[in-house]
């Protein structure tokens, strides 16, 4: 496997979420006090179960960004695990992906809504931050599904993978330059969106999990 500090890709383009993680992945890189962290995704992309395992245990399902996913520490000091050590009778699969807003992680978690059943809990982590992010249109020069409330409705607008976002995930250098252009050119659209940002991010929290509220 690879054994990379501060380098190696960790993300690729898709089509409904703007990125994921790569599957199995294996590297390390050094977190902002110089220590090294290791990360490694099983085949979906996933750092950490990606399955419930025993029936009889209660499930958690944890979204979030990068304090989800555990940026900068292993696995092993990541808090779900910490919480698993503690409840051995939960059964937890952490989806956070860093960079996510709560369109994108909510968005992630569609495919695991099905196997939740009632007792079971859904943890979103919410930092200042993510409201900053649900106003986006790209995150960090990466483009991003975003959210817009328009008659009453709201409104999932899908990321627009263009030809720079294939270019940042194939050139470092490329990425240096849209992550500076990201920071530089963070538009007055992006500012204007924040006026609602608060009322947008409580309804498609409960959009979102209305099926999940209604079972019995």
């Amino acid at each position: 496997y690879a054994v990379l500090a501060k380098k190696g890709k960790l993300f690729r383009p898709d089509a409904e979420l703007g990125w994921t993680p790569l599957p199995h992945l294996d590297l390390v890189r050094n977190n902002a006090n110089g220590e090294p962290w290791r990360i490694v995704t099983d085949g979906a992309g996933i750092r950490g179960p990606s399955s419930w395992g025993d029936d009889a245990r209660t499930r958690l399902l944890i979204l979030g960004d990068s304090f989800a996913f555990g940026e900068g520490v292993d696995l092993a000091e990541r808090f779900d695990t910490l919480i698993a050590q503690r409840i051995p009778d939960l059964a937890i699969v952490n989806l956070g992906v860093m960079g996510y807003g709560p369109d994108q992680q909510l968005i992630r978690a569609r495919p695991w809504k099905a196997s939740l059943r009632p007792g079971d809990a859904v943890l979103i982590l919410t930092y200042g931050n993510d409201f900053y992010d649900l106003a986006r249109t790209r995150h960090g020069g990466r483009p991003k599904p975003w959210l817009e409330a328009k008659n009453g409705r709201l409104i999932e607008h899908p990321p627009v993978i263009d030809a720079a976002a294939i270019l940042r995930d194939r050139s470092y250098a490329f990425t240096l330059f849209t992550r500076s252009l990201a920071r530089l050119g963070q538009s007055e659209r992006t500012e204007r969106r924040l006026d609602d940002v608060g009322e947008l991010y409580r309804r498609w929290v409960v959009q979102e999990t209305a099926d999940l509220m209604a079972r019995e």
